[in-house]
Order: C-alpha cells, then structure tokens, then sequence
C-alpha cells in the first residue's frame, strides 16, 4: 500500500534493520486485504517470531493506520497499545489531556487518569478526534483502530509516523512491546446486535435512553454524543444505531466476564422489548 517504500526507507535510515512483506505499491492489494484484520495478519505475526525480531508493523491500504506486532509474534490489543501510550505522553508531559471515542475500552481512563491525564470522548471518526484535540489543546489522540494523531506534528492520522514514535518510545524505556503494552488492563468485551428497522431506530434510542435509568439507578456519567454510552460504577456500556444496516449495536465492558454478561443481557432485553412494541 502507501506505506511500503517510505516506512522501510525512514526505519532504515533510523538505524533499524527492516524486513519487509508485501512492499508492492499495487492499489489491488494481492498479498493481502488492506485492512488491518487479524486473519491477514497470521503471516507477519509468525515471521516476526521466526525472524525473533523486535516488532513487526502492519499498515493499511493507505498508511493512515497501524497495528503492531509483539516480539512473541502476537498482535497487540488496540485498546491496550492505545492507552498504554497515551498514558505515556501524559507522564512525559507531567498531564494533559487526551482524546479518544465512545468505543475504546475504560481502560484508557484507568491509565490515563493514574497520571494525572483527563480524557475527552467523540463520535467514532479519526475527524471528530482531531476536531476535539484543537478544541481542548490535547497532547495525544487517537482510535482503538490503529488511527493515532500526534498535535506536535500534525492533525492527521498517521500510521508510519505512529509506529516511529511508538518505537521511539520503546527505545526510550527501554521494554519490549508486550511489557509495554501489559501496563494497561484488559477487560471482557462483549458484544451483541438487535434487529432495528431504519424507520424506527431514532425512536427506539430516544425510548431506551429513557428508559435506562430503571436499569442502572447508578450511572457515574452519560454521553449521547454518538449513540449512548453509560459509564458504571464496574463497567459501561455503548448502544448505538448502525449506520449501514438495519441494526443496534451494544457493546459492555466489565472487571469480570460475568458483570459484562450481566450488563449486557439487561440492555438486549429491554432494546428488544422496545423494539417489538414498536413494530
């Protein structure tokens, strides 16, 4: 893609010895589908272990994203690297704020918010990010989709100068990527989908955000700013309306597999049941 002649020439010139795949600027994508999915990434995860390298990056089709691979030859989370380095810049600059969406994990606050950072959540979309940045002076941004913004540079994503960085940083600590990216909790996600005709979408969501305070009498913190997304006292929750199908989307996230099961359970229920008496 974009990326396989100016990510290896700039590492190299770093100093790093590359290994490169797939390095054809061919827009059909022959080797593998330009996104970033776990299944056509198995090759570069079993050649990083094979090679014992360092790391293994992985870009999409246009170098706008990255994902990285651990010296073990397994991908790291994306929620995980996220908040590992944002709390990161927010150690190096003694605070700040960051931003994120309504859909990366609680753990970005966990980690952010132990040193001393403040986050600011946005709709889905690398734009919205950037768009929230300017306005609170962030320091760091990004997507739990590989879509990093760094303001001392510029306000795109951008997928090399996000894997530069991110090895810098490791230099820096001197640390591998997994123990890197370990600082950060990994909590149970589940998520489950309720048929929802376009027609009445608006209305079933307008109806179930009345509706869940009888669920949950105590929600730490409500955002509306894209669907509805419900910080609990042991998780949150994320409902929002598909945009491309006839859908609702919920997402939980808990401490513990079984409070993510019970939260979730609750919001199908009461989304179906609203739905049904809809129809």
């Amino acid at each position: 893609g974009a990326a396989c002649q100016i990510a290896p020439t700039l590492f190299r010139m770093l100093g790093c010895k590359v290994t490169t795949l797939n390095a054809q600027p061919d827009g059909f994508f022959p080797a593998r589908s330009p996104a970033l999915e776990a299944e056509s990434l198995q090759p570069l995860c079993r050649i990083v272990e094979q090679l014992d390298a360092d790391l293994g990056i992985a870009y999409d089709g246009d170098g706008d994203r990255m994902v990285a691979v651990n010296e073990n030859g397994a991908l790291a989370p994306l929620d995980q690297i996220l908040a590992a380095y944002a709390s990161h810049m927010v150690k190096k600059h003694k605070g700040g704020t960051v931003v994120t969406t309504v859909e990366a994990s609680m753990c970005f606050e966990r980690m952010v918010e132990s040193y001393g950072g403040k986050v600011v959540r946005t709709k889905v979309g690398d734009v919205s990010v950037a768009v929230a940045m300017k306005q609170h002076r962030a320091i760091f941004g990004g997507e739990p989709c590989g879509a990093w913004i760094h303001p001392q540079h510029h306000f795109c994503p951008d997928g090399i100068l996000s894997s530069v960085l991110l090895l810098g940083t490791l230099e820096e600590k001197g640390t591998t990527l997994s123990s890197f990216v370990s600082e950060a909790p990994q909590y149970p996600v589940l998520r489950k989908n309720v048929a929802c005709s376009n027609e009445i979408k608006s209305m079933a969501m307008e109806k179930i955000e009345k509706l869940w305070p009888s669920l949950f009498p105590k929600i730490k913190e409500k955002l509306t700013i894209d669907g509805i997304c419900l910080t609990l006292r042991n998780g949150r929750i994320l409902i929002r309306p598909s945009g491309t199908e006839p859908l609702i989307r919920l997402t939980a996230e808990a401490e513990s597999i079984k409070e993510a099961e019970e939260i979730i359970q609750q919001c199908v229920k009461l989304a179906k049941r609203i739905v049904r008496e809809m129809i």
